[in-house]
């Protein structure tokens, strides 16, 4: 049980300031002094350290005490953001966000590492989306009054809080993969080509980048379709309570339907919504395709993960899949702002284009004969 909290608790904090960007780029926007068209600049340069940090401490993450390692996390993400409060300017706010960055990136790094060395990962990764919607979504309906009363960078205090919040859970994570070899004894390894693990990771970049680099701009949008503020936020907790819905898939069926039809299914459900978002002359379907955005995103990465971990006992594999989600989650933003000015029409489409592509991409490496022996489908 222990575990199951340490995990829920270094990914929800992790992925904190993402859950938050609705609010958070408004914020930089009005008190920062970062442009508009900078903003997604600042969020790419906190996604891009994430992925940095991942990358780098995912090369000997079997051995490492993923508590040590996540603690530190924490204390990274803690002062980056109290320095948040004095802090005003572009230079110094993008600085100060990809710290936090860093921080995030050995939380999820521990996280995903931990899930992947679980018996059920499909399970593991789905429970970590569920309490991390879950938590976000009630952040997302009761922040907007605090900051009412504390001001807008009243949110960084509270990031610090959460950081100061989940220390005690993480002592769950006081292991290293060595120490739950046992739970993953009896899978059978399926190890891909270099081709193949290229698709898997082009696959997951791409959904990464369409599916959640569209959010930090979903404001925008519902600001030009006359959305009130009160309605805002309200979908937006609404959204991420989808993504809790979605997350509950994986962790009600597990493999019952193998691997394939829950992954093609979720991201093309996310192409149709990109375009929908982008397309939208009205509230109802802007509210629409932003609701289920996030979901069909949550349904398909914790089954993705899963295959990775089936994939490769070490867990290097799945423990490297936030640097790759990071790189999308940076790149989204930064590729959104510069189609911005050609209207949001546009950035729905490509963004769909491009979502499709990573459809294809899943299914060419899943669709593979050898498969069904990793997963209890029949081979064709």
């Amino acid at each position: 049980m222990r575990i199951y909290l340490a995990l829920c608790a270094g990914f929800s904090l992790g992925y904190l300031s993402f859950f938050f960007l609705p609010l958070l780029t408004p914020i930089l926007v009005a008190n920062y002094g970062v442009q508009e068209s900078l903003v997604g600049w600042v969020v790419g340069a906190e996604v891009a350290a994430l992925t940095l940090s991942t990358v780098l401490l995912s090369r000997n993450i079997a051995s490492a005490n993923w508590f040590s390692l996540s603690l530190r996390g924490v204390l990274v993400l803690i002062l980056s953001n109290l320095a948040m409060l004095p802090a005003d300017g572009f230079v110094p706010t993008l600085l100060l966000r990809a710290l936090s960055g860093v921080g995030e990136g050995a939380l999820l790094v521990c996280a995903f590492a931990a899930a992947g060395a679980t018996a059920k990962p499909e399970k593991s990764f789905g429970l970590m989306s569920v309490v991390g919607g879950l938590l976000s979504a009630a952040g997302l309906i009761l922040v907007p009054g605090l900051l009412e009363n504390w001001g807008d960078r009243g949110l960084f205090v509270i990031f610090a809080l959460a950081g100061l919040l989940v220390i005690p859970l993480l002592t769950g994570l006081n292991t290293s993969q060595s120490t739950v070899e046992q739970d993953t004894q009896g899978q059978s390894a399926l190890p891909l080509s270099f081709a193949y693990v290229g698709a898997l990771s082009g696959g997951v970049f791409l959904l990464a980048l369409s599916g959640y680099g569209i959010w930090p701009f979903l404001d925008f949008q519902a600001v030009n379709l006359g959305l009130a503020e009160e309605r805002r936020a309200s979908l937006y907790a609404f959204t991420t309570l989808m993504n809790v819905l979605g997350s509950v898939i994986p962790v009600a069926l597990g493999m019952r339907l193998g691997l394939k039809l829950p992954v093609i299914v979720g991201s093309l459900l996310c192409v149709v919504c990109l375009i929908s978002i982008g397309l939208a002359q009205s509230q109802l379907l802007f509210m629409q395709g932003s609701s289920l955005l996030l979901g069909s995103v949550a349904m398909v990465l914790p089954y993705v993960m899963a295959f990775c971990a089936m994939c490769d006992e070490s867990g290097q594999l799945v423990a490297r899949m936030p640097a790759v989600l990071g790189m999308g989650q940076a790149s989204g933003p930064v590729l959104a702002g510069i189609l911005l000015p050609s209207g949001f029409a546009t950035v729905g489409l490509v963004f769909g284009l491009l979502c499709l592509l990573s459809t294809l991409l899943f299914a060419l490496v899943l669709f593979r004969p050898s498969l069904g022996r990793l997963t209890g489908e029949p081979a064709r």
